[in-house]
């Protein structure tokens, strides 16, 4: 099954260079790695996840199809990523990639697990693809989704479920909005009952959601290890806010209660706080503060402000309708400032900062600001590893 065969990977031992800690970049040029040292790495390098790439003399990735020593290789065209342990469509034909990434082709009429870079696929013998819905193969239950395997979590018929990166229902303590769950080893909910894990306390509701009855949401969330990315903005309960926070709540409240209503959608809402954004503030440059709350009352004040305004005004009124949202930096220059929101579990890219070149900003994808990007200079050249994944 595909989920042994991409671990396999991890056990190469064709290359013998050492892993070290850093961070992904992009630039103009291409995408490199920086280490923690400030060097970068040339030819074959493995990154902490176990993951190969190719870097050429310059530290750029290599991207595509990459000869060497007579062997041929495929290094993901997004982000370079070395295909392992799985079969992939190139030019209309099928190759096989071995635990090493050495690709050979394979039969035309090949049937069984297809990997593109970004999604898993499954193709029946007679051609077609699993489409949507729930399907039994290899033993094992999966769910599709436009036609792609279903990962992360999903509300499907009204239940709640959660895939690991491989589609396999995951057991054990689950986030999902900021809310926890329990699945016991039968993949069935924890309700109506408290139960300690890690020496953290949770409260399960006769629906399966719980809360933390002895740490704060943010201490927990921040303790995991399955949330290994940058913080959710943390939003203080209501006694621990500060005047001007409440003052802010305020006119924020006084702004939604014109464009939002209870039989909205999530989706709905933060589209309509785009919009008021977009129509409501002008760009000019600057901003009076990077304490996000300072500048969201400046910047509903004055009526204008630079990327961080616009961040920290989205960020204040998303709040105020229960939509997370987490900083989104731009890593070449730390100079521009976007937001990272979580509609019904899943996170977007919401950035109501106009550009000069156009474009509507909302819900994004990783694929399409990273797609504007490379077209427009590297404007939202961002660092993946620390935010979690969009569709």
């Amino acid at each position: 099954m595909k989920k042994q065969l991409v671990l396999a990977a991890v056990f190469c031992v064709w290359i013998c260079m050492p892993v070290q800690a850093g961070t992904f970049r992009a630039d103009e040029a291409g995408i490199w790695y920086e280490r923690d040292d400030g060097s970068y790495p040339t030819g074959w390098f493995q990154d902490t996840d176990g993951s190969w790439y190719c870097f050429d003399e310059n530290g750029y990735a290599r991207l595509g199809w990459y000869y060497e020593d007579g062997k041929r290789y495929y290094l993901g065209s997004a982000d370079g990523r070395l295909f392992v342990d799985c079969v992939a469509v190139q030019g209309g034909k099928y190759y096989r990639f071995s635990g090493s990434g050495v690709a050979e082709e394979t039969a035309a009429d090949y049937s069984g697990w297809l990997w593109d870079g970004v999604y898993w696929y499954y193709r029946r013998p007679n051609g077609s693809y699993v489409y949507d819905g729930w399907r039994d193969l290899d033993g094992n239950r999966f769910y599709f989704e436009e036609g792609h395997l279903k990962t992360g979590p999903a509300e499907i018929g009204g239940e709640k479920y959660f895939f690991d990166d491989y589609g396999y229902q995951k057991k054990g303590l689950l986030i999902w909005n900021r809310t926890f769950f329990y699945l016991n080893d039968d993949l069935s909910f924890v309700k109506g009952e408290e139960r300690e894990v890690d020496g953290v306390v949770y409260v399960f509701d006769a629906d399966g959601a719980g809360r933390v009855k002895n740490f704060s949401v943010e201490d927990v969330i921040d303790k995991r290890e399955d949330w290994p990315y940058k913080a959710v903005s943390y939003i203080p309960p209501e006694n621990e806010k500060s005047e001007l926070f409440k003052t802010c709540d305020q006119i924020a409240d006084q702004i939604l209660e014109q464009i939002v209503n209870d039989g909205m959608t999530k989706r709905q809402k933060a589209e309509a706080i785009y919009a008021w954004i977009r129509g409501n503030l002008r760009y000019s440059g600057s901003s009076m503060t990077r304490d996000w709350v300072q500048e969201a009352y400046q910047g509903l004040r004055r009526g204008h402000g630079d990327c961080f305004t616009y961040y920290s005004v989205s960020q204040l009124l998303l709040s105020r309708v229960g939509i997370p949202s987490i900083e989104v930096v731009r890593y070449t220059d730390n100079h521009h400032y976007w937001n990272l929101v979580e509609i019904d579990g899943v996170w977007y890219h919401f950035d109501a900062c106009p550009r000069r070149a156009g474009g509507d900003f909302c819900l994004w994808t990783d694929a399409q600001m990273e797609e504007y990007s490379r077209q427009h200079g590297g404007c939202f050249a961002f660092d993946r590893s620390l935010y979690p994944r969009t569709p």
